[in-house]
């Protein structure tokens, strides 16, 4: 069981600045990372050592297993966006290199990479986050420095019941809706981001969120690179917050297809912007990400199983969203 670690939160009565309104739609607890759990603290290394985890947030250090074994890749910093603390998460070399990261849930560890995973506990109050909201949007701060091209990831999957992420095909049946942003550029001052979700069930409340935010490229994650994360709040689009807002057809349409072997998209829009440009499987996973230009086709060879697919294009205004089978 994690120990409370004591910190003191300074309440400044003149000046507050707020990042999001909250309103009393459902969010994620500590979700501005003030509160902290001690692990362990180590006095005699030189110099001490002092392990924390965000609470209600976990990383590898409360991992299922070889906890002891995995570095510490979560860190608290007192560089933040608002208030006193933000989540410093950095890619650290051991046996190999392993991702900075925090999930809602606990972690899985392997020694094979390919194996691991987060899930959600339901019967364990410190490794699940219960939300039953439908946001249309989630907002946050981030600071990215990268190493050798390495990419960053934030992802949120609303769900019932137990859920893992990377999913399983059986996990599928769970997955109400989810979002992702990467990170694929250096980011050195604090920067707020918004993306909006996809939903795969119609009018179904979740009930819990699992969100897994990692400061490298999966597999391909680089030593060094580290991210700082603050504020998340999820948006309500009740024309009381900022939000990610749908534009109806005739401000734009996406189009894609798939034959002979291409998957094509194509956002035929009265605008000249670019547009982050996803692909996700039934289950909520990446298959691609990339750039989409409006009014440019881009056409991509996804060797990928049979099955239907999402195509998401979105900026910071407005998300588009496809559906395309592919065989």
């Amino acid at each position: 069981m994690k120990k409370h670690l004591l910190l003191a939160i300074i309440l400044i009565t003149t000046g507050t600045f707020f990042t999001e309104k909250a309103h009393a739609q459902a969010q994620m607890d500590n979700a501005g990372f003030e509160e902290w759990d001690t692990l362990a603290y180590y006095p005699d290394q030189n110099p001490p050592i002092l392990i924390v985890e965000p609470k209600r947030w976990s990383s590898l250090k409360s991992a299922d297993q070889l906890a002891d074994a995995a570095p510490n890749v979560c860190f608290l910093s007192e560089d933040a966006h608002s208030g006193n603390y933000s989540v410093h998460l950095v890619n650290v070399m051991s046996f190999t290199v392993a991702n900075g990261m925090m999930t809602t849930g606990r972690v899985h560890a392997e020694m094979d990479k390919t194996k691991a995973y987060a899930y959600t506990i339901p019967d364990i109050w410190e490794f699940h986050m219960r939300l039953s909201g439908r946001p249309d949007s989630i907002a946050g701060w981030i600071k990215y420095i990268p190493k050798d091209g390495d990419k960053a990831s934030l992802n949120f999957d609303l769900h019932l019941g137990t859920y893992r992420k990377p999913a399983r095909q059986e996990d599928s049946v769970y997955l109400v809706g989810s979002a992702e942003y990467i990170v694929e550029e250096e980011v050195p001052e604090w920067t707020r981001f918004s993306v909006p979700f996809t939903y795969f069930k119609a009018d179904t409340l979740p009930e819990y969120v699992l969100a897994v935010v990692s400061s490298g490229n999966g597999f391909d994650a680089q030593a060094g690179s580290e991210m700082w994360v603050d504020d998340l709040v999820m948006i309500y689009n009740d024309g009381n917050t900022t939000s990610v807002k749908k534009h109806p057809v005739s401000d734009g349409k996406l189009t894609s297809w798939y034959a002979r072997g291409i998957l094509n998209i194509e956002l035929k829009k009265n605008s000249n912007k670019t547009y982050h440009l996803s692909v996700m499987d039934i289950m909520g996973r990446t298959v691609y990400t990339g750039l989409l230009p409006a009014n440019e086709r881009k056409q991509l060879l996804l060797d990928q199983a049979e099955g239907i697919y999402i195509v998401r294009v979105s900026d910071e205004t407005e998300s588009f969203t496809k559906k395309v089978f592919i065989r």
